[in-house]
């Protein structure tokens, strides 16, 4: 993937999400082997403090068309 893809949805997820602001993603490639559909899979993780003091780990997993739009975003906790 490229650095400028990377960048570029990089701005959109720390428009839509300012708690990931700054985080780096790990960046994977997705899509079967038999198939013509490929992408990547992008993944932010950010540790917080819940109410009662807890640290929470949240993950923010983004797939992204080989032509660099994103087609789905998922958050989880």
């Amino acid at each position: 993937m490229e650095n400028s893809t990377v960048q570029k949805v990089n701005q959109e997820i720390y428009r839509r999400y300012p708690e990931f602001s700054g985080v780096r993603p790990e960046i994977q490639s997705a899509g079967s082997a038999g198939s013509d559909k490929s992408g990547y899979l992008l993944t932010y993780k950010v540790q917080g403090v819940a109410a009662n003091d807890r640290k929470i780990t949240r993950y923010l997993r983004v797939s992204v068309s080989p032509q660099g739009s994103i087609v789905k975003v998922s958050t989880s906790r």
